[in-house]
C-alpha cells in the first residue's frame, strides 16, 4: 500500500470517529500512541481539511448511509420499545390483578360498599376511607392498563411516525386513545373479561415487529432531516437564521395543532443543525446526552401519572363541631346536598331514621376546607352519635 492510500484511509478513520463524537486532538494522540508516524497523521488531517474546504456537505449520494447520529433515534426507538415489553411482561399481570380485585374499580364493590356503609348510623369514616383508597389503587391499575403494549412510546410520541403501530385501547372501551388509529390491547381473555373490554387483540410479537418497522421510518426520516439540513448549511446565506425561523414556525404549528409529530420533526431538525454547527465536541457530546436523557428518561417519569387520566384522588376523614338533628324535610335535601356522586338508591329507604349530622358548617363545607386548594370530588356525610364526614379531594 503506497502512502497516499494509507493516508486515505488514516483520514477515513478519522472522519469516522469524529462523527462519534471524538476531537481532532485526542484522535491525533490515539494514534501517536499506537506507534503510527506523525506526518502520517498530519498529512491525513491536512487532507480532511482540503475535501471539507472543496466538497459540500450536502451529498445526496450519502442519503442512506449511516452514521452515529442517524442511527440515534432509531436505537432509541428500539429501547423503548424493548423497555415496553419488558414492563408488560413484569406489570400487566400484576396491575391486571389489582384492577380486577373483589374491591377494585371494574366491579365497583369498592364504591358499592362505601355507598351503603356511609348511610348506616355511627358508621366509621376511616373504614369509609379505606375503601375509596382500595378505588383509588384499582383506578392507578386500570389507568396503567390502558397503556400497556407501547406505553414508552405513547408517552415519548413515537409510535405516531409508523401508521401500523398498535395504539392501545381504553380499558372502558369507550373511547379510543387515538381516535384516527385502530386500537388493540395485550391482555389475556380472563383479564380482557374482567375489564369487560371487547376482544380486539394483538401479540407482543406484533409489538416487537411493529417497534422494528417503526425504527426504520423514524431511520429514513433522520436521514431526511439530515439530507435537508446539510443543503441548508452548504446552499443558503445566513442558514441559523433560516433554521431558527424553520424551528419558530414549526413551534407554532405544534402548538396551534399539539401535534406530537411536528415536535418531533423539530427536535430532528434542531438536532441535526446543532451537531452540524457545534465545533466543539465536549459540547457536542453534552448535547446528544441531553437529547437521550430527555427521550428514554422522560417517559419514565410520565409513567406515574398513568392513573385516571393522570388524577391523583385524596381520601380523608373529618370531624364536626357543631350537630344537628334532622326533621323530616331535611333529610332528603341534605342527603342529597351532603353526599354528593352517591345514587338515589342508596337513601330512599333511609329517611323515617333518625339522622344526627354534622351542621354549621355541614359536610360539604368542611370537606371544601380539607380539600383547600385541592379540589372537592366528593363528600360523605355520616350520621350517629359523634357524626364525622368524609372527603374526597382532586389532588392539583
Amino acid at each position: 500500500m503506497d502512502r497516499k492510500e494509507f493516508d486515505k484511509k488514516i483520514a477515513q478513520w478519522i472522519e469516522d470517529e469524529e462523527l462519534v463524537g471524538y476531537s481532532e486532538n485526542q484522535l491525533h494522540e490515539f494514534l501517536l500512541k499506537k506507534g503510527y508516524p506523525e506526518s502520517d497523521i498530519e498529512e491525513a488531517i491536512a487532507m480532511i481539511k482540503k475535501s471539507r474546504a472543496t466538497k459540500p456537505r450536502y451529498n445526496p449520494a450519502n442519503f442512506l448511509k449511516p452514521n452515529f447520529h442517524k442511527l440515534l433515534f432509531p436505537c432509541i426507538v428500539l429501547i423503548l420499545v424493548i423497555l415496553s415489553i419488558i414492563s408488560n411482561n413484569i406489570m400487566i399481570p400484576r396491575m391486571a390483578v389489582q384492577a380486577c380485585s373483589e374491591s377494585g374499580l371494574s366491579s365497583q364493590t369498592g364504591l358499592s360498599q362505601a355507598y351503603s356503609y356511609a348511610l348506616e348510623n355511627n358508621a366509621d369514616p376511616n373504614t369509609i376511607v379505606n375503601y375509596l383508597d382500595t378505588i383509588n389503587s384499582g383506578v392507578y391499575a386500570a389507568g396503567f392498563l390502558k397503556y400497556t403494549g407501547i406505553h414508552y412510546l405513547y408517552t415519548s410520541g413515537f409510535y405516531k411516525f409508523n401508521p401500523l403501530m398498535p395504539v392501545p385501547c381504553p380499558v372502558t372501551a369507550e373511547k379510543l386513545v387515538d381516535s384516527e388509529r385502530s386500537c388493540v390491547d395485550y391482555l389475556n381473555e380472563d383479564q380482557r373479561s374482567c375489564l369487560q373490554i371487547p376482544s380486539n387483540t394483538t401479540s407482543m410479537l406484533m409489538l416487537i415487529v411493529s417497534g422494528i418497522l417503526l425504527a426504520l421510518f423514524v431511520y429514513i426520516i433522520a436521514c431526511l432531516i439530515s439530507l435537508g439540513v446539510r443543503y441548508v448549511l452548504d446552499n443558503v446565506l445566513n442558514h441559523e437564521y433560516f433554521l431558527l425561523a424553520v424551528a419558530v414556525i414549526a413551534f407554532i404549528v405544534m402548538l396551534i395543532f399539539q401535534s406530537g409529530v411536528v415536535f418531533f420533526l423539530l427536535l430532528f431538525i434542531g438536532y441535526f443543525a446543532v451537531v452540524d454547527l457545534l465545533e466543539n465536541p465536549i459540547w457536542r457530546r453534552l448535547f446528544v446526552a441531553l437529547i437521550v436523557i430527555l427521550l428514554i428518561v422522560l417517559p419514565l417519569f410520565t409513567l406515574s401519572d398513568l392513573r385516571t387520566g393522570g388524577i391523583d384522588v385524596r381520601n380523608v376523614a373529618a370531624s364536626c363541631s357543631g350537630t344537628k338533628l334532622l326533621a323530616q324535610d331535611e333529610k332528603l335535601p341534605y342527603i342529597a346536598r351532603n353526599n354528593i356522586g352517591m345514587p338515589s338508591q342508596y337513601y330512599d329507604n333511609l329517611l323515617y331514621e333518625e339522622f344526627n349530622v354534622c351542621s354549621d358548617p355541614d359536610c360539604k363545607d368542611i370537606c371544601r376546607s380539607e380539600c383547600g386548594s385541592d379540589i372537592l370530588l366528593q363528600s360523605f356525610s355520616l350520621r350517629g352519635f359523634t357524626p364525622s364526614c368524609v372527603c374526597r379531594c382532586i389532588e392539583k
